[in-house]
C-alpha cells in the first residue's frame, strides 16, 4: 500500500499537455456523465495497480478531443514495493499498463510525472520529491459510468493558479482500506505552502488522502 501526498501544480501541468478538470473543460460539454448519486466512478475512488497496491483518485479530467481520465498519484504504478522517494529514480510501471478502477473496469496508464521526468533526465530535488501525478484513460465503453463531481462537497468549477494561503480551506474526500473501506470527507487548513510551492502542508492529514 502507497501513500503520500500527492504534489503536483495542477495549474502548470493543464496549460502544458491541455487537460483540465472536466466540469471546467469545453470538451466535457459533450460527454453524458452519469448521475452523480449512481456513479461508479469519481474523484475518491480506489485504483488498484498491477502489483495489487492500492490508492486513491483525484479528479477526472478531460483532454481537446473528449477522452476522459482520472487522476492519481505516480507513486500508484511504482514497481518498488516501497517508495524510494524520488520519482527521478523509481521504477514505474509503463504507460499503457492496467489500472484497475473497480466494477470490472479497467483503465490504462496514460501519463506519468515520474516517467516523464526521468525521460527528461530531471534532477531537481523539489521535482523529483514532489512532482506525483499520473493519468489513467477510462476506456469509452465506461465512461456513462463516470461523473466528475467531488462527493458531497461539489465541483470542481475551474483551475485555480493562486497557491493557498495560511489558514484556507481544504477538503478531500476518499476510499481507502485504511479508513476501513468507507469513503470519507475530510476538512482541514492550509498550514502554509510548503516544500517550494508543490504542496501546502494542511491539517488534518489522514492517511488514504486522495492521491
Amino acid at each position: 500500500m502507497r501513500h503520500r501526498p500527492a504534489a503536483l501544480s495542477a495549474a502548470m501541468f493543464v496549460a502544458a499537455i491541455g487537460l483540465a478538470p472536466a466540469q471546467s473543460a469545453s470538451a466535457a460539454q459533450t460527454v453524458a456523465w452519469a448521475p452523480a448519486a449512481s456513479a461508479a466512478i469519481h474523484p475518491g475512488i480506489q485504483t488498484y495497480d498491477t502489483h495489487g497496491a492500492q490508492c486513491t483518485a483525484n479528479f477526472v479530467y478531460t483532454d481537446r478531443s473528449g477522452a476522459v481520465y482520472i487522476g492519481q498519484a505516480s507513486h500508484c504504478t511504482s514497481e518498488s514495493g516501497e517508495l524510494s522517494g524520488s520519482g527521478c529514480e523509481t521504477a514505474s510501471s509503463p504507460l499503457g499498463s492496467e489500472v484497475d478502477l473497480g466494477n470490472n473496469v479497467k483503465g490504462t496508464l496514460a501519463y506519468s510525472s515520474w516517467m516523464a521526468m526521468q525521460k527528461a533526465g530531471d534532477t531537481n530535488e523539489d521535482e523529483c520529491l514532489n512532482n506525483d501525478f499520473a493519468l489513467v484513460k477510462i476506456p469509452a465503453s465506461a465512461v456513462s459510468t463516470v461523473n466528475p463531481s467531488v462527493p458531497v462537497f461539489g465541483g470542481p468549477t475551474g483551475v485555480s493558479t493562486d497557491p493557498l494561503q495560511f489558514g484556507d480551506p481544504v477538503m478531500g474526500i476518499g476510499n481507502s482500506t485504511l479508513r476501513g473501506g468507507t469513503e470519507a470527507p475530510l476538512q482541514g487548513a492550509s498550514l502554509s505552502e510548503g516544500n517550494n510551492g508543490w504542496y501546502p502542508p494542511r491539517v488534518p492529514v489522514a492517511a488514504g488522502r486522495a492521491g
